[in-house]
């Protein structure tokens, strides 16, 4: 677009087609994220399926119909298969996992330190018992999701509704980082039992498919392929509170917006500055040039991904540049 604005009514064109292609470049990648999270959502569904068409599923049989799934989708830590193990049948479950070849297998929670200790007296355990792939997972074997406060209140409302359940925003056991974490659970119920009611389900709760996801590896995974167009990418969740929402920020391309829109608003031999702001409740920019044409754009895409499965989880959100405009 090597428009040279010398008019009002040129300038404005040219915001108008900027305001056009922003449009369509938001909505692009909010449908390609998407996706590509409804994917994940399938190949989980797809294990617990095969759970529910199997009388039992070993560790053999769990880490190859996985690893078919993960090697055609990129951007998922890992899926595990949780168990709820009563108290009394968890020396027989750890010995089992030994016997299979994980060396040290053991129920373990974290302190306050984030340092492994063995499990405290519960009822129930929901340990990680398999995981697929192993590698960059190590740390995860073994830990009991129901010594954590925000992850067994989702294994007991996937429990009790029968439905895709999403955490809240975690760190990851497994996290060697800084990245937000959230695992997706779906509850597997034992074979020929009914499970038309909350007590009946919870009777009959044999444990739960789990898909784990490093929000930043996931979105990042499913727009490497787009080109840059200047656009901040946020992957929040509406359901929790205001200062736990933010899941994954990439303004990368933001920064890398100084170049973009001198290259496409200002004309040859045009003295530009460009004065990026962004804030928390959304993003501005001010641009300044020969012509004094102010820019403050606001703007943003929500896609929201509303499943009735998996209920009202989060919003890509994909957006900045140019939406209002005000000239001199």
């Amino acid at each position: 677009m090597g428009f040279h604005p010398q008019t009002q009514e040129g300038r404005k064109s040219a915001l108008e087609n900027l305001n056009k292609q922003f449009a369509v470049d938001s909505a692009t990648r909010a449908g390609i994220i998407t996706n590509v999270l409804q994917a994940h959502l399938i190949d989980l569904d797809a294990l617990h399926r095969f759970y529910n068409a199997s009388i039992h599923v070993d560790r053999r049989q769990f880490t190859k119909f996985v690893a078919s799934t993960l090697k055609t989708r990129p951007g998922v830590q890992a899926f595990e298969w949780i168990p709820r193990v009563l108290q009394s049948e968890s020396p027989r479950f750890e010995a089992e996992a030994r016997q299979d070849g994980v060396q040290g297998y053991h129920f373990y929670q974290l302190d306050s330190k984030g340092n492994h200790v063995p499990v405290e007296p519960r009822e129930y355990y929901y340990p990680v018992y398999y995981v697929e792939p192993l590698a960059g997972n190590e740390r995860a074997v073994g830990f009991d999701l129901g010594s954590n406060p925000s992850r067994l209140a989702a294994l007991e409302q996937a429990r009790d509704s029968g439905q895709p359940t999403v955490t809240s925003r975690i760190t990851l056991v497994q996290e060697t980082g800084a990245q937000a974490g959230f695992l997706i659970l779906i509850p597997v119920y034992r074979q020929e039992t009914p499970i038309t009611t909350e007590g009946q389900r919870r009777l009959a709760l044999k444990g739960f498919a789990l898909g784990v996801f490093r929000a930043g590896d996931t979105i990042a995974t499913a727009t490497q392929p787009l080109p840059e167009k200047g656009l901040l990418t946020e992957l929040v969740d509406l359901s929790a509170p205001a200062d736990e929402r933010l899941l994954y920020r990439n303004d990368k391309e933001l920064r890398n917006l100084s170049c973009y829109l001198v290259e496409k608003m200002a004309g040859p031999g045009c003295h530009s500055a460009l004065y990026p702001s962004l804030h928390l409740c959304g993003a501005a920019v001010a641009a300044e040039y020969c012509c004094r044409a102010i820019l403050c754009a606001r703007a943003y895409i929500h896609v929201l991904l509303a499943d009735t499965t998996i209920r009202n989880w989060f919003d890509v959100i994909v957006g900045v540049v140019p939406w209002s405009f005000g000239f001199p």
